[in-house]
């Protein structure tokens, strides 16, 4: 475990079955949605109320959405929308649950939605072989005003799986059917018309959906769910750095890395776990990158600090090979 305190919590009865769920970026709500047969999906939104020896969540809002299967929940990081995707379109909500956009990406059935770390940028990837990114544009007094498709992601030959935004969001990952894993610079003047510029190729297993894919806070490693298992690659030069097989008793459901990328968090769908998993394929990458900077390094405070962050990673990857 991470810590061994003892952790509160807060249970709560969702209506049918909750089969996505966000935490706002304050921490203060959780959003969940709930379906039954996708006739009737719902967001549920929960207030998180803590209290000395307990924490309690009672419903804050809920909206009914369109009645088909949702592939994708989102929040903006700075808390000015909510998204939802289904399988034919995606939806920008006010936190209020009023419907601020609607846009058919015309590539049904979509399979993947992601919401930039900017709060700027949706992405969305579906049948076609394209990604397509939206700007999500508000106006100076925070009003809404419209989304527009400002960008494209092509190079791939089959259906997109998957897509994720890096931290700064200068960076996108894909994977798709054609067994690849794509790495993009989305940092482009695209009001100019810049294109988007694929860096990297990497070749994968057979990939069936459903697949994941997540770039690393620093952008070093990109990490792959393929049904029960997660990949590791280098961003930089496409190899396969660590293979976790079989982690799970079922296909993984979601793949996400904590905000300092010290650790991997995979769920495993219906056989009921969250596991947590320490970045040990980063920290080599990382001593990669320190070392190539130490080279390059001419002033001897730098010099000094890069040695001692190259040696303290060394001694951790130590610890765990022990372990």
């Amino acid at each position: 475990t991470v810590d061994q305190k003892e952790k509160k919590y807060g249970r709560v009865n969702i209506d049918f079955f909750a089969t996505h769920v966000a935490f706002s970026p304050d921490g203060t709500a959780v959003v969940s949605v709930s379906e039954w047969n996708h006739y009737s999906p719902k967001i549920i939104v929960y207030k998180i109320l803590k209290q000395r020896n307990s924490v309690t969540l009672p419903k804050a809002l809920e909206f009914f959405l369109s009645p088909r299967p949702i592939v994708s929940l989102g929040i903006a990081p700075n808390g000015t929308y909510i998204m939802t995707c289904n399988d034919n379109e995606f939806y920008v909500w006010s936190l209020k649950g009023e419907k601020l956009s609607t846009v058919n990406s015309h590539q049904s059935p979509n399979t993947c939605a992601a919401v930039s770390h900017c709060s700027k940028f949706i992405g969305c990837c579906g049948f076609t072989p394209g990604v397509k990114i939206y700007e999500v544009e508000f106006d100076k007094g925070g009003a809404f005003k419209q989304v527009s498709r400002v960008m494209d992601l092509n190079g791939h030959s089959a259906s997109v799986l998957s897509l994720c935004f890096s931290v700064d969001s200068k960076r996108a990952a894909t994977v798709s059917k054609d067994k690849t894993c794509r790495i993009w610079n989305i940092d482009v003047q695209y009001m100019l018309n810049e294109d988007t510029k694929c860096l990297m190729v990497i070749p994968l297993h057979p990939t069936e959906p459903p697949c994941h894919v997540a770039l690393s806070p620093d952008v070093l490693v990109v990490a792959v769910a393929i049904n029960t298992s997660v990949l590791f690659y280098s961003v930089g030069s496409g190899k396969l750095l660590e293979e976790l097989s079989n982690i799970h008793n079922d296909v993984i459901s979601q793949l996400i890395w904590e905000p300092n990328g010290h650790y991997l968090v995979s769920a495993g769908g219906e056989d009921r776990y969250i596991r947590l998993w320490h970045n040990v394929p980063g920290m080599r990458e990382q001593i990669k990158d320190n070392e190539e900077k130490l080279r390059k390094a001419s002033s001897e405070p730098l010099k000094v600090r890069l040695k001692e962050k190259i040696s303290q990673l060394r001694e951790s990857i130590k610890k765990f090979e022990q372990n």
